[in-house]
Parts: C-alpha cells; sequence; structure tokens
C-alpha cells in the first residue's frame, strides 16, 4: 500500500505527464497542418496554368485548411490593392 502523500505524488504526476502529452500533441497538429498547407499551395502554384488560377486555388486551400467560413486574397503591385480579388466561401 501507498502512503497518501505518495499516492498524491503519483498522480500529480500522471497529471503533469498528461498536460504536457495534451501540449505537445496540439504543438505537433499544427505543425502537420501548417505543412500540410505548404504542401498544397506549392503543388497547386507548380500545376496551375494561370496567374489567376494560383491565387484560386491557394485562397481556397488556405480556407479549407484553415476551417474558416470565407477567405479573401486581394493582390498588389507596386504597394498598390489590384482590382480583382480571389475568394473562398464555405457554404455549410
Amino acid at each position: 500500500p501507498w502512503s497518501d502523500i505518495e499516492l498524491r505524488d503519483v498522480v500529480k504526476s500522471a497529471i503533469d505527464t498528461h498536460t504536457l502529452l495534451r501540449t505537445r500533441t496540439e504543438e505537433l497538429r499544427r505543425t502537420l497542418q501548417r505543412e500540410s498547407l505548404l504542401n498544397a499551395v506549392t503543388s497547386t502554384i507548380r500545376s496551375a496554368l494561370s496567374y489567376n488560377e494560383i491565387l484560386q486555388t491557394i485562397v481556397e486551400t488556405i480556407g479549407k485548411n484553415f476551417e474558416v467560413s470565407g477567405a479573401i486574397v486581394c493582390p498588389f503591385r507596386d504597394g498598390e490593392i489590384q482590382d480583382q480579388t480571389f475568394t473562398y466561401w464555405n457554404a455549410a
């Protein structure tokens, strides 16, 4: 049998280990999400036929990967916002 102090120390150690594991798992999930997004954008750029297609696919990829309801990409040229924008809207 364990003493109250020994049992308390074991439980505290288990809680600390669980908390650390949860934190590391979340960090890994975010890192994998960023890597997945980067790979998707890189693949898009390599396979796209035009500048407009690249930007539209990038905004859609970002919107889907971040699981947002909408995203907008506004190109800049020489410090000026260009007239054309590229959007993603999740209908769900």
